[in-house]
């Protein structure tokens, strides 16, 4: 059996920095190094297409200018791996991280049973969700979400691709917020014998909180072993860091008139 301890994939090269996703066997962590790492466009028209938009519409969202994680580099020929966390540099100095439950899922998703990437170029540029717990319930994704010492993330989205031979009975995704209230969103049936096979799940905290956990637990039978793909996000800077780029923008607008 091969054990392969580091997976590298450069991107492309960027000016002078290098734009590479890493994944490291150890801690189980996917980290994309830099912001050009990143998407910026929810479901671009290509392996598969969004059929419901639950909670937001993927346009609402889109129109918040997230940053979009795809899943779109895994080498051909290479193993799937667990997948404990995923770390995303979106800007030069900050990070937000997702930190699944010690049940992992993994990477690249698998394509058996109808599910396939959002993006990408290859089927399986997506990961493969596991059926963990919240107490006693049936959880088809649960991540923890935290920016470090920068702001933290005020809107959640994804991509979610049901198996064409198992339906996902009616869910509820749970949104724990900064203030230690939670936001339910409620997602219909999907997958086989459904109207529906894939779905946009996406919400926005109210003014001034922060998403600290998502959690989607399946409210009755079926699976909850899923597609996901395109995990998107918006930071919102504090009202602080919005005045000094304002205050940059027009000295820097005042700079070309001169």
């Amino acid at each position: 059996m091969k054990v392969f301890t580091a997976v590298t994939i450069v991107l492309c090269m960027y000016g002078a920095s290098l734009a590479a996703v890493s994944y490291d066997a150890g801690t189980l962590t996917l980290t994309y190094n830099d912001p050009a790492d990143l998407d910026a466009v929810i479901d671009p028209i290509g392996l598969a297409d969004v059929q419901r938009e639950d909670g937001m519409t993927k346009g609402a969202f889109q129109a918040l200018n997230p940053q979009v994680i795809g899943f779109n580099t895994y080498p051909a020929g290479q193993p799937t791996v667990n997948l404990g966390k995923v770390v995303a540099k979106y800007n030069a100095a900050d990070t937000v991280t997702f930190t699944f439950p010690a049940v992992m899922y993994e990477w690249p998703g698998r394509t058996s049973s109808g599910r396939k990437a959002f993006s990408g170029t290859l089927d399986n540029h997506y990961f493969s969700g596991r059926e963990s717990f919240v107490g006693a319930t049936s959880s088809w994704f649960d991540a923890t979400i935290s920016t470090g010492t920068g702001p933290g993330v005020t809107a959640f989205g994804m991509c979610v691709h049901g198996r064409d031979n198992l339906p996902t009975s009616a869910s509820q995704a749970l949104f724990s917020l900064s203030d230690g209230s939670q936001a339910t969103v409620n997602i219909p049936e999907f997958g086989q014998g459904k109207a529906v096979m894939t779905i946009f799940v996406g919400y926005q905290a109210p003014a001034g909180l922060t998403i600290n956990q998502v959690q989607v637990l399946r409210l009755g039978g079926g699976t909850s072993y899923l597609g996901i793909d395109d995990l998107a996000f918006v930071v919102t800077p504090e009202p602080t860091t919005l005045g000094l780029l304002a205050l940059a923008g027009l000295v820097a607008a005042r700079r070309r008139r001169a």
